[in-house]
């Protein structure tokens, strides 16, 4: 699908999984992970999401674009950019080339999610159904080892050192039984801790063959007495890590085995000839966890929110119950009277309505 902008320039729909011109632009532009083809194909794999992207061309140069997912399921059809992304902003150099990027998917249909760093928020001509605010952190590993140490704050380093004379130790995954380990360890936190299910299975054996196994990506596991109490998952896109995915043990808390694996993902990540280390979003309201990153170091904090822009009061109301629907399925599976196999194939069936 192509439409005449101007005479200079047009609007085109790709599929980002595979269109050269859009993976020309993310290399070219400022871009994050979620942008990233690779990325892309693991969700639209993983949840069978028709994906596309909508690229601006000035004199047959692509210039800006935009990608989202088109979702039509039991909640309605909508359209998020990008499903289960922490973050994915327009690619546009100025306002004028967002706000007609932004124009273009809302006109593809609505509810229409955006989640974007707020100052890149384009100017739509919908009404805000919904916004969520985030704190989006990062670390700046160009800095010697020794200055990333003096960076921690005072508690953090206490918690690295009191882990390593617990005897935890941290070693880099080698194969999936070792991903599987880990699986379980993040589908029991967030069954305990949470009350949530887990994204499928299938989901992260998808990135470790797309990233980890093609030497993009590490999975970090610290270990007591052999026996693995919790791990991180991190990937690379261009030059940057992302800490993405990270459980543990609760029982083993008291070792402190997260301060370690933060301590020793960030040397990692600076090993691997890493400039950053992305770690992510934390919801506004999470500040143990927004604490927790600042304990680290972090030298880059911005807002970010995701908003669900929507012409269709009554739509949005259908939404809501279906959700309310959704709440109470997994209130009922995420407890300890289902067995783990239940509640792992309970994620595998409802986790893709979450997005």
């Amino acid at each position: 699908m192509v439409s005449l902008v101007t005479k200079q320039q047009t609007l085109r729909v790709v599929d980002p999984t595979i269109s050269p011109e859009w993976a020309a632009l993310v290399a070219s532009r400022p871009s994050t992970l979620f942008h990233s083809p690779d990325w892309m194909k693991v969700v639209r794999d993983t949840y069978n999401l028709p994906l596309y992207a909508c690229i601006l061309e000035q004199d047959r140069q692509s210039i800006a674009g935009i990608p989202w997912g088109r979702i039509n399921d039991l909640l309605g059809p909508r359209r998020v950019t990008m499903p289960f992304s922490d973050v994915c902003n327009p690619l546009a150099s100025s306002q004028a080339e967002a706000d007609l990027l932004a124009d273009f998917v809302i006109r593809q249909g609505n509810p229409w999610t955006l989640c974007t760093p707020t100052r890149s928020l384009p100017n739509v001509a919908a009404p805000v159904a919904q916004q969520t605010h985030f704190k989006w952190q990062g670390i700046d590993l160009t800095q010697p080892k020794d200055t990333l140490w003096r960076h921690l704050r005072p508690s953090a380093q206490h918690n690295v050192r009191l882990a390593q004379r617990n005897s935890l130790k941290v070693q880099e995954a080698v194969d999936k039984s070792q991903l599987r380990e880990w699986y379980f360890l993040l589908l029991r936190l967030r069954r305990e801790k949470y009350g949530l299910l887990t994204q499928p299975y299938s989901f992260f054996e998808n990135l470790w063959d797309t990233f980890v196994k093609k030497g993009a990506g590490f999975l970090l596991l610290a270990t007591y007495h052999d026996r693995p109490v919790a791990g991180a998952l991190s990937l690379l896109w261009k030059d940057v890590y992302y800490y993405k995915f990270s459980a543990s043990n609760r029982a083993y808390l008291h070792l402190r085995p997260n301060d370690l694996l933060m301590w020793e993902g960030i040397l990692a990540a600076k090993n691997h000839g890493s400039s950053f280390l992305d770690l992510g979003r934390s919801s506004v309201e999470q500040e143990g966890l927004i604490a927790f990153k600042r304990g680290f170091g972090v030298t880059f904090e911005e807002d970010i929110v995701s908003v669900t822009y929507s012409t269709n009061s009554v739509e949005s109301e259908y939404r809501k119950q279906a959700r309310q629907l959704l709440r109470e399925l997994t209130g009922l599976f995420a407890t300890d009277r289902f067995p783990e196999s239940m509640a792992e194939k309970a994620g595998a069936l409802l986790y893709r309505f979450y997005v």
